[in-house]
């Protein structure tokens, strides 16, 4: 199967920005010094991050036909449109590759569910901006059983509905809540468009990102059903900001190539009067020391702990495996040792 994901054409900077045109692909580098000792840098950096977190860099994508079919079945149930411009179907090949490379450890039907939701959102992040009136009423259509404003919404609001068959109690109304979220940050990315920022509004960039980044939904799918919530709950809002975090340190080449400023790396560079390479090395020691603290919250549940490290390699490979990160030219070899790799190779 060809995969459809690179052709979505709108410029996001979200945990599912994953999935934009190819503009970054075709940007020549913005690099000052030598594009080979930048290159190089960021490849340390990257390469230092994997072996932190004790991922190998991945390697090809396990096969995930049968559930992109399943997937695509599933969408047209719940009547999300399966041609024209609100086609759903190249935003599930990118909520497959998410479910089949991160959840390849949970339920089937879990998979299913994440695959839907990322392509369900996605779509929404790419095409909302074309149905703002929509996304402003969405919730109070869906809370008083009104029709929406368009077909797609319908289904999703339809998917929502049913989205306790999917998830454990807490975890649903979690990812629900992260969903409606993500539809308000479209209205509100539109209505403040042309607002000036308030130097004290410090908290509202990290607040933004909050609301758009699916982080609860992402975070709290990683566990399978026979775990206890008690077991997680408290490593959640970690998770969830790792979840963004890890995004930021995997995407930075690209951006940097790209040109990109108004990123993490970019105001972190800008607020500490410091290049782009240090404020990106920051930003990797804080998405590792989370990691190390998810860690430590989870140690009380081997099961959790097992959960979450299951699916921290995969949520690396969603982002090794897209072109559009163009982290092959980082020409790190697959498998490339982790700590516990170079523990071994030192026995």
């Amino acid at each position: 199967m060809t995969s459809l994901l690179y052709n979505v054409s709108r410029l996001s900077y979200r945990l599912v920005d994953e999935v934009r045109d190819d503009v970054a692909l075709q940007s020549p580098s913005r690099l000052t010094r030598s594009d080979g000792d930048i290159r190089g840098e960021i490849r340390e950096v990257v390469l230092h991050f994997l072996q932190e977190i004790d991922v190998g860099y991945p390697g090809s994508l396990p096969d995930y036909q049968e559930l992109y079919a399943d997937c695509c079945d599933r969408a047209r149930l719940y009547g999300f449109p399966m041609a024209g411009t609100w086609n759903l179907a190249p935003y599930i090949d990118a909520g497959v590759v998410m479910a089949a490379c991160a959840y390849q450890h949970t339920p089937y039907e879990n998979r299913v569910f994440v695959a839907l939701y990322t392509a369900a959102f996605l779509q929404l992040d790419v095409l909302g901006e074309t149905e703002l009136d929509g996304c402003a009423n969405f919730v109070s259509c869906m809370l008083q059983a009104k029709a929406q404003k368009i077909p797609s919404l319908d289904a999703l609001t339809s998917f929502l509905r049913d989205i306790a068959t999917y998830c454990v109690p807490v975890v649903g109304e979690l990812s629900l809540a992260a969903g409606i979220n993500f539809i308000a940050a479209i209205a509100i990315e539109d209505l403040s468009k042309d607002m000036i920022g308030h130097p004290e509004a410090e908290g509202y960039a990290a607040y933004k990102r909050y609301l758009d980044g699916l982080g609860d939904c992402y975070a709290g799918t990683i566990f399978p059903p026979e775990i206890p919530l008690v077991d997680y709950l408290q490593a959640l809002p970690e998770i969830s900001k790792l979840c963004c975090a890890a995004n930021d340190v995997l995407s930075f080449y690209k951006e940097e190539l790209a040109g990109e400023t108004d990123n993490v790396v970019g105001n972190r560079a800008r607020a500490g009067g410091i290049s782009h390479i240090e404020a990106y090395k920051k930003v990797t020691a804080d998405c590792i020391e989370l990691h190390k603290k998810i860690v430590m919250i989870l140690s009380g549940s081997p099961a959790a702990v097992s959960a979450y490290k299951a699916w921290l390699p995969g949520y690396v490979q969603f982002h090794t495996s897209l072109d559009r990160y163009r982290l092959d030219e980082l020409q790190i070899p697959v498998g490339a040792p982790s700590k516990s790799q170079r523990a071994n190779q030192r026995v």
